[in-house]
């Protein structure tokens, strides 16, 4: 999978949990399994957010990016929180070809 160079929604997780530093240095291990699990792990310095902690393979999807339109739609529909919007991907079959496209002549 992919993401795409567009905006990236929003990650829908469990609910986002805020540590400071100190915290997150104290209880390092403990949020490395939160972030395992789904959850996105807010980091915070002085009351301001610096830096997100979340898992390898959520990292993985938002490293990747599509070499082409079609791969990002391709993405979008095996994404998970698709499936949940009860969408069937079927509809979107065909609706571009994949040619080329035409030849102009300048």
């Amino acid at each position: 999978e992919c993401a795409t160079t567009y905006p990236a929604a929003p990650i829908v997780r469990l609910a986002m949990q805020n540590y400071s530093i100190a915290d997150a240095k104290n209880n390092l291990s403990r949020l490395v399994h939160k972030a395992e699990e789904g959850q996105v792990v807010h980091l915070s310095r002085r009351g301001e957010l610096v830096a997100v902690l979340l898992s390898l393979d959520e990292f993985k999807k938002l490293s990747k990016v599509c070499s082409s339109p079609a791969d990002a739609l391709e993405s979008f529909l095996k994404d998970e929180h698709f499936k949940e919007i009860d969408v069937n991907p079927a509809i979107f079959r065909g609706l571009r070809v994949k040619e080329s496209g035409r030849d102009i002549h300048l």
